[in-house]
């Protein structure tokens, strides 16, 4: 006789089932009812399996072992990929960050080694334009620097000596 006490919703299956707490009792269960039920209806379980979502057993009517991932399965994939995918996107964010902070240094280089043309070119009185130009390109740099730990003091210092030069045309 079927039970009717250890029913429980599978979200696996989507439905209710028959829950048993050892793969025995299950196989009890199918020795000793497969015949009645058959008597009652048109079909009846032939197999039990382990059901991970339930953590116990189920007896099933279907013959064929379908190797088909569970539910659960298929979001444990899920996010297992999607927490590879954020470990690789901040791997990527590592590298544009240290590609970022190495540019943010080659163009204070650079600004520095203007620095000190603006200066030979203020000694050498040449024509302010140019000296202007060179100041304000040598500003949009510093501005477009972006600003890192150990950049921002360097930067200031950068500023302020583009300041005094300003000062001087």
């Amino acid at each position: 006789m079927k039970p009717t006490k250890s029913k429980v919703y599978c979200y696996d299956a989507g439905r209710s089932k028959i829950l048993f707490e050892s793969e025995k009792k299950a196989g009890n269960f199918l020795k000793f009812n497969t015949d009645e039920i058959l008597k009652t209806a048109n079909h009846a379980p032939v197999r039990f399996y382990f059901c991970k979502v339930c953590n116990g057993w189920h007896v099933t009517s279907s013959a064929v072992v379908l190797n088909i991932p569970t539910h659960v399965d298929k979001v444990m994939d899920s996010f297992h990929e999607e927490e590879k995918n954020r470990a690789e996107w901040k791997e990527k964010m590592k590298d544009v960050r240290q590609s970022s902070t190495e540019m943010s240094l080659k163009l204070l280089e650079v600004i520095d080694k203007r620095i000190a043309e603006i200066q030979k070119k203020i000694e050498n009185k040449a024509a302010a334009a140019d000296i202007r130009m060179l100041i304000e390109d040598s500003l949009n740099d510093l501005a477009s620097a972006n600003n890192f730990v150990g950049h921002v003091k360097r930067k200031k210092i950068l500023e302020i000596k583009l300041a005094e030069l300003v000062n001087m045309v």
